[in-house]
């Protein structure tokens, strides 16, 4: 451990505890979340490094690396390259105290449940649409990877337009039940969706896949539409496995 780690590695790790639970990054995030909300860990405060949170919180440094990164994404965090992670300077104090629906999932359920939803669901969505989208429901999709490949350096654009073009895909069942179903989905999935399209790699596959998805819709194939689907979901889960998310 550095001189400076050292440093850092007082005051308010002594509230840390050793992790004793399956999902472990979940409650590394619920740790760290609590004491930046009770003031233990101030805005503009930095952390420790992995390697010193991982051996205080007993846990491997990729589970405190996941954990590290949905804390990012929730706005408590925030990384300045070359230097360190650090507390936000403005944490959203009300918005995290009230609970994201991504924090109370994590909390409830194992996140391969919802995998498994999606799998179960989308595929079908994906044929259904193929039936019954409209040519402008069809140009609109495609204007949504359009706008996704021109901004694909922006990666927290990527999860976004990913989600949007799946709403769009359900909205085109024409079914309302379904659509209601896929926004709430899509809402529950939407941290998960950053941390597997973290890379441009997964971002250039999975726009592969959309634009894929897309092309078995405007041919009105639902069967390969939804083998598509299919294999495009089969490939969101081995990203959140690599991303040590499927717990």
């Amino acid at each position: 451990m550095s001189r400076n780690e050292a440093q850092n590695d007082i005051g308010f790790t002594d509230k840390i505890n050793p992790i004793h639970k399956t999902n472990v990054h979940e409650m590394i995030l619920e740790q760290l979340e609590k004491l930046i909300l009770s003031g233990d860990l101030k805005p503009g405060e930095k952390l420790p490094g992995e390697r010193s949170l991982s051996e205080k919180f007993g846990a491997s440094r990729n589970s405190v690396r996941v954990a590290l990164k949905l804390l990012e994404f929730m706005n408590l965090l925030e990384v300045r390259p070359g230097s360190g992670v650090y507390v936000a300077s403005s944490p959203n104090v009300r918005q995290a105290a009230i609970k994201s629906h991504w924090t109370e999932l994590v909390k409830q359920h194992p996140l391969i449940d919802l995998i498994e939803a999606r799998q179960s669901l989308e595929p079908a969505v994906a044929g259904l649409a193929a039936q019954n989208a409209t040519e402008e429901e069809i140009i609109k999709m495609d204007a949504e990877l359009s706008s996704n490949e021109e901004e694909l350096s922006k990666k927290g654009l990527a999860a976004k337009h990913a989600s949007r073009f799946h709403e769009l895909l359900f909205g085109s069942t024409h079914n309302i039940i379904l659509e209601h179903i896929g926004a709430m989905l899509q809402s529950l999935a939407a941290e998960s969706k950053k941390v597997s399209l973290s890379s441009n790699k997964n971002i250039r596959q999975s726009l592969t896949e959309h634009r894929e998805i897309l092309e078995a819709v405007k041919n009105r194939d639902s069967e390969l539409a939804a083998h598509r689907m299919k294999e495009h979901l089969t490939g969101v889960q081995r990203h959140l496995r690599e991303a040590g998310l499927e717990e």
